[in-house]
Parts: C-alpha cells; structure tokens; sequence
C-alpha cells in the first residue's frame, strides 16, 4: 500500500502484470516504485518540496480511503518497515493538510479581500 500511494504522490505509473488468478492484469506498484521512488537517492528531497499546496483532486481521491484503511495504520506498516512507516506517515499527513487547505483556503481568501477593502 504504500508504495501504492507514494506511486499516486509521485504520479508513477503501475506496470500491468499478470493476475495471480491467471484472468487478465493488475497493476503492479512495487516493480515501477522500487526504479523510480525507493532507489531515487533524492527521495527525502523529493517529499520535503512536495507540492502539497497543489495536489491534484485524483490523487485525492485515491489517498483518502487509505485514511480508514486498517493496513495503512504507520504501526502495521511499521512492522514490515521502518522506512514505509516514515512514508506511510507522510501521505496521511498530506491527507491531512490537504483537508485543512480547502477549509482554510477560502477563509485566508477572504480575510485578504476584507483587508484590502478597509486599506
């Protein structure tokens, strides 16, 4: 799952791999991850300047339900890995801060509009 997600931060494609039931394709997340994100030795660089202002709505909307997701709890994750706990703790918190930028957004919008119209 996370690097499933952290394909989705990054928009890195899956690569389409045999079903392990024999019946069509399945995205594979691990194979495009490994080459592009866990061996970037620039990868904690990359997330600092992540542009969490900017993130686009379908990446939202595949993120979000991992918010309730019991195997996407940073203590399980942990358990597997150390390192995927780090990153499973940020994409909640992107989440997060995601959520809290929509609200407060329009509210900082409009106390900039209120102070420009009383100058």
């Amino acid at each position: 799952l996370v690097s499933k997600a952290l394909c989705w931060c990054f928009d890195v494609a899956p690569k389409k791999v045999a079903a392990p039931d024999g019946r069509g394709k399945v995205d594979d997340f691990w194979e495009p991850s490994k080459k592009s994100l866990w061996g970037d030795p620039n990868l904690l660089v990359r997330l600092t300047e992540y542009d969490k202002d900017n993130i686009p709505p379908a990446t939202m909307v595949k993120l979000v339900p991992l918010e309730t997701d019991p195997a996407f709890e940073p203590d399980v994750i942990k358990k597997a890995s150390v390192a995927a706990c780090g990153i499973c703790k940020w994409v909640r918190a992107m989440v997060v801060y995601d959520k809290i930028a929509k609200t407060v957004g329009p509210k900082k919008e409009a106390l900039r509009q209120a102070e420009e119209s009383l100058a």
